[in-house]
């Protein structure tokens, strides 16, 4: 195969009492609204999901607005509660038909219920909006769409863009070698390997997929010292769950 050198299932952005003298409410607002904004955040960032929900459900009251709304939906997932999270996505992009963060998050939701369709309509919505930030997201999210309707090269084509627009972005990369290395196409998962190479990018999930080439290759020892490095490492990642788990295979 022709080496090419290239170029989730969720977005975020943003966000004196003076005696005697005239105060400036709405920039009071401003500064605590901003303030708040940041922490919520901050939470999600931080993995901390109800207290990003009860910051953004406080903002709400405020004003309603398509980034917090988008976060709203956020919390929700990592919260496990679906249907609000999609909720908080459609509410977002019925403010703000063109706010592609929600329409990405959307295709997410789609694709955890099994509605692999309604998520390439998501994406595409997404990419519709040419200032959006992130389409490399997008175009994952179309990929794992296509792969659940059993277009696989359709998936990997927008893989390669996603790729292709964002060099640095890991989740391309390991979809495609997750894909390769379950059609037993090792030629082809070490060109994505070589290619991620190049680029600089690694991640626990590449590393994984690296650990099972070498293991495809007969190089067990090489395998091992990936997989318990991964472990080291990445603890506290689901990758180090997987890596566990195919080092008893191994023993």
């Amino acid at each position: 195969m022709k080496r090419f050198v290239l170029s989730f299932v969720v977005c975020l952005f943003l966000v004196s009492c003076a005696s005697k003298q005239p105060v400036d409410r709405s920039k009071d607002l401003s500064s605590s609204y901003k303030y708040k904004f940041d922490m919520v955040k901050a939470y999600l960032e931080g993995g901390d999901y109800k207290k990003a929900k009860m910051g953004a459900l406080e903002l709400l009251k405020e004003k309603k607005e398509p980034m917090v709304l988008n976060m709203l939906g956020l919390s929700y997932l990592g919260l496990g509660e679906l249907e609000k999270a999609k909720g908080a996505f459609l509410e977002a992009v019925s403010l703000d038909p063109r706010f592609s963060p929600a329409w990405n998050n959307l295709a997410v939701c789609y694709l955890r219920e099994g509605r692999p369709k309604k998520a390439v309509e998501a994406a595409r919505r997404a990419l519709a909006n040419p200032f959006y930030l992130f389409p490399e997201r997008a175009y994952t999210n179309m990929a794992l769409a296509y792969f659940r309707l059993n277009e696989p090269q359709k998936a990997v084509e927008y893989l390669k863009r996603a790729i292709k627009y964002n060099v640095y972005y890991a989740p391309a990369y390991e979809e495609l070698l997750k894909y390769y290395l379950e059609n037993d196409n090792l030629s082809a998962a070490k060109d994505v390997l070589f290619d991620a190479q190049v680029a600089g990018v690694n991640s626990p999930g590449i590393i994984f997929y690296r650990a099972l080439v070498y293991v495809k290759d007969g190089k067990l020892q090489k395998a091992k010292e990936l997989l318990k490095g991964l472990l080291r490492d990445y603890a506290s990642t689901p990758w180090a769950k997987k890596a566990r788990i195919y080092l008893e295979t191994l023993e």
